[in-house]
């Protein structure tokens, strides 16, 4: 007697089997399902708002990507998008009501969650630079729930294709105010200028956020030198923007004491001093004869050219050696120019790299862009090739001026930072 196929139990059983047999073999089917079927899954994040450039890509081209979905859980003839949220709203604002679907077979909610999360990791994250740190925090949220054992740090910045360094970083600034993350994305502000606020509690943050804006409405940019300044103040206490800027001025301000040059004064062995070789007397001796003074009124006075912080010897060291330098690349009355010794050349060489240090790391604190994509090829290439440079002269820097424990703790810095 042949078997009845057509009743319900081995309809179920036929089903079933091919279920499996398809999951076995890895077989993608797509479907069309209607859009009033197709529901959102509830803990997607991921902002779908900005479908602009779909919408376009779908006027011309059609709907192209199919929309990954699941009937785990679901009623008959219902699934529950685990990829391609955004693709289905810009559908539906272009006048699409039935999409392609791939349908997807899960076992529980946990493997549900996992898949549409490493599906939104590799979405585009260029229109939202703080995508990351949402992506870290929902990683980590749903590592801690499957109990995952190992490093989650690690699992997540593999989950992220980024480095631990990295995932580091976005981690830190899940710590910082929602505030601020609008500033950053206004453009008002770097990430790497407000990583140092993620030790501060909000309230104190709340505070600092609020002297960036003085800094704003003083027409100041935030750069990360001037953020580093701003946190740096309020951590000593200060409470406003013109308050830490009056203190760096008054600094700046300060006169510093000049040395008496021993061409003029030497001991005359009798407690007392003597002129040496100096041709304008002294006190009732003044010679007001100023003819032999060459004319600087046109020249700005010390107070004009201050720097930010209180010169230090080193700086006259380096200002005597500037100087130097100018003498001897200048020609008066037809005299050889004067030629410097190596020692002064090379101390010459470490102020200008100083200086020029200082004058990347403003460039680098501005926003800037590149005209294609070759020249932040070559920009990026240049600048892993300077950080292999930089990291081998500072070793040798540390090693010859003794400052290896310095160079360390500078390093454990960068690690977390980066």
């Amino acid at each position: 007697m042949a078997k009845n196929f057509g009743n319900a139990g081995s309809a179920k059983t036929i089903k079933a089997v091919a279920q499996a047999s398809n999951e076995k073999a890895n077989v993608i089917t797509v479907k069309m399902v209607s859009d009033e079927n197709l529901i959102d899954y509830a803990k997607n994040n991921e902002d779908i708002t900005d479908t602009t450039d779909l919408e376009n890509s779908m006027k011309e081209l059609g709907f192209t990507d199919p929309i990954e979905a699941t009937d785990y859980g679901m009623e008959e003839g219902k699934y529950t998008i685990v990829s391609g949220h955004r693709r289905r709203m810009a559908g539906r604002n272009v006048g699409i009501k039935t999409f392609p679907v791939i349908v997807k077979h899960f076992k529980s909610d946990e493997e549900v969650r996992n898949y549409v999360l490493l599906a939104n990791s590799q979405r585009d994250s260029a229109k939202d630079p703080l995508l990351f740190c949402k992506r870290y925090k929902m990683h980590e949220e749903y590592l801690k729930e499957a109990n995952f054992k190992g490093s989650v740090r690690e699992e997540i910045a593999k989950r992220l294709g980024i480095s631990t360094q990295q995932a580091d970083r976005y981690n830190q600034m899940n710590k910082v105010i929602l505030p601020v993350w609008d500033m950053i994305r206004e453009e008002k502000v770097g990430m790497s200028s407000v990583l140092p606020m993620a030790t501060l509690t909000e309230a104190e943050q709340e505070e600092v956020l609020t002297i960036f804006n003085e800094a704003l409405d003083n027409q100041q940019n935030l750069t990360r030198d001037l953020c580093s300044k701003l946190i740096k103040g309020y951590k000593e206490g200060k409470k406003s923007y013109l308050e830490i800027i009056q203190i760096e001025m008054n600094n700046a301000m300060t006169p510093p004491v000049m040395p008496i040059s021993s061409q003029y004064i030497v001991d005359n062995g009798e407690g007392g001093a003597r002129e040496n070789d100096n041709p304008f007397p002294r006190n009732n001796e003044v010679n007001y004869d100023y003819s032999h003074r060459e004319d600087y009124s046109d020249l700005k006075t010390p107070e004009d050219d201050y720097k930010e912080e209180r010169l230090t010897e080193e700086d006259y060291k380096a200002i005597e050696l500037a100087s130097k330098q100018a003498q001897a690349e200048t020609e008066e009355d037809g005299k050889e120019k004067k030629k410097l010794t190596e020692e002064e050349k090379m101390l010459i060489a470490g102020e200008n790299i100083q200086k020029n240090l200082a004058k990347l790391d403003t460039q680098l604190s501005n926003f800037y862009k590149f005209i294609s994509n070759g020249q932040a090829e070559d920009v990026l290439y240049k600048m892993f090739e300077l950080m292999t440079v930089l990291q081998s002269e500072a070793h040798e820097i540390a090693d010859e001026y003794d400052l290896k424990e310095k160079l360390e703790e500078f390093e454990k810095q960068f690690n977390v930072e980066i």
